[in-house]
């Protein structure tokens, strides 16, 4: 059979919404981790600093894991079947199973901590754009009652590390995502079992990481020495993202679905989004770095407010926007090798 005779797959089953619940179940358990990252970093003399980017940290992965659960059950043929999916979904073996009891799994522990951290003992003295939640629930008149409740529901300190040590399992767990896209075995693009998992979750640590960063930096005017770690975490992340993709596209082989694939990436319709997200990668792996240092290590004067400070949320924003596209060039590109009968 010729190149042309092998089939895309149909957009009906692969496509926007796809892209959009992949991109934001890897982002939330990014998030998860900067979140708590941040509070276990944070030190006494600026601490205000690290509890303002852990409650975006910890919003964005409560924010991002909803996303991500909206678009996969709009994708369904029966969205009621994803609802009840602790009768429907039972084969454990199936990855889909297992995602979606991750996914669950981390909006929820997201949920408790976003409650935790932005009411009670840990959101009381909350102040700027971290304090969002707090400022939302005061024009409805419930922040006394959340208050109360995220006081009376926290454990101590010992069981508090024990609760968000079992978050990292679903945040680490969005892996999934990528062996979801790894075990189809008919779609060169995709069937890298090691390759394609390790990039999603390289891709989802820094795009949460970032994300969570540039909503700190934005709203809350972070400067402290954390915000130069948070981006060289980014950098990094996106530099192993890099990698891997650039190892992925050299590995596909020489069949005619993966010269499709090629064909679409390299000069073809996908083109444009390819070198759009090769640019967002090395700028957020340059500038993010740099500028988060011109921000933290030098004194507030026009030049870092209005240039450096924007430019290091851009940057930050610029390398979420490549993690995104990366899944939807994947998508789009994928082509189908099927069996063929002689």
């Amino acid at each position: 059979m010729s190149a042309s005779g092998y089939v895309w797959l149909e957009g009906v089953h692969w496509g926007l919404l796809t892209a959009i619940y992949l991109f934001f179940a890897t982002l939330g358990g990014g998030a998860y981790l900067a979140g708590v990252a941040a509070y276990g970093l944070g030190r006494d003399d600026r601490r205000s600093e690290a509890m303002a980017l852990a409650r975006w940290a910890f919003l964005t992965a409560l924010v991002a894991t909803g996303i991500a659960g909206i678009a996969i059950l709009a994708h369904l043929a029966r969205p009621l079947s994803g609802l009840l999916f602790p009768v429907t979904l039972t084969e454990f073996g199936s990855w889909i199973t297992r995602g979606t009891w991750i996914l669950v799994s981390l909006g929820a522990l997201a949920g408790l901590q976003t409650l935790w951290f932005h009411f009670g003992a840990f959101g009381r003295g909350a102040e700027g754009g971290s304090a969002v939640l707090r400022k939302l629930a005061a024009i409805v008149r419930i922040e006394g009652l959340l208050d109360e409740v995220a006081d009376a529901i926290r454990p101590g300190k010992t069981g508090f590390w024990i609760v968000a040590a079992l978050g990292l399992l679903p945040a680490l767990g969005t892996v999934y995502t990528g062996f979801e896209l790894a075990v189809v075995e008919t779609v060169p693009l995709w069937n890298h079992p090691t390759l394609l998992p390790a990039m999603f979750v390289t891709s989802g640590v820094a795009s949460g990481v970032a994300l969570s960063l540039a909503l700190t930096i934005a709203f809350d005017g972070a400067t402290d020495r954390l915000v130069v770690g948070f981006a060289g975490a980014v950098s990094l992340g996106l530099l192993l993202t890099g990698g891997l993709l650039w190892t992925l596209l050299n590995s596909l082989g020489d069949g005619p679905a993966a010269a499709e694939s090629m064909a679409m990436l390299d000069g073809g319709s996908l083109s444009g989004f390819v070198t759009l997200l090769a640019a967002g990668i090395a700028v957020s792996v340059v500038a993010s770095p740099v500028l988060a240092w011109l921000w933290c290590a030098r004194e507030e004067t026009a030049v870092t407010k209005w240039v450096v400070r924007p430019g290091l949320v851009a940057s930050l924003l610029f390398g979420v926007l490549a993690t995104f596209l990366i899944r939807y060039v994947l998508l789009f590109a994928a082509v189908h090798s099927p069996n063929v009968v002689f």
